[in-house]
């Protein structure tokens, strides 16, 4: 199995990077689908970077489930151009994990590089 990781697609203005594989392992096989770089703790902004990252490869979700910890501001919708995504706050899940869902039920399971901190600035854990 091959992991196929193309360029970042451009996310707009906060330029967080999204990373997403293109061919996948078998079904049977435990994988992320890609990865997710937040540049600040701001969820909104966030979140419409990465809801327009996924839209550009062709992957809209229709709801987006996160750990709130370190995160500013909570939102449960958020409207894009032509829908409202949902976007669940989990505590119980991994805090390093994004899920994403599309209208056609595919899921999404998204690696979060940046992990935001009390200290006020988001620190990679990978480079």
């Amino acid at each position: 199995m091959t992991d196929d990781i193309h360029e970042p697609a451009p996310t707009g203005r906060r330029g967080s990077r999204l990373e997403l594989r293109t061919t996948f392992p078998a079904p049977w096989a435990a994988a992320l689908d890609g990865a997710w770089w937040p540049r600040s703790r701001d969820s909104v902004g966030e979140l419409v970077a990465l809801i327009g990252a996924l839209d550009a490869r062709q992957a809209p979700v229709r709801l987006l489930m996160l750990n709130p910890q370190g995160w500013h501001g909570h939102p449960h919708r958020i409207d894009v151009a032509d829908r409202s995504v949902r976007i669940a706050w989990i505590p119980m899940l991994d805090r390093s994990v994004v899920i994403g869902a599309t209208a056609r039920g595919v899921r999404i399971d998204l690696q979060l590089m940046c992990r935001p901190t009390a200290a006020g600035s988001t620190r990679s854990r990978i480079r």
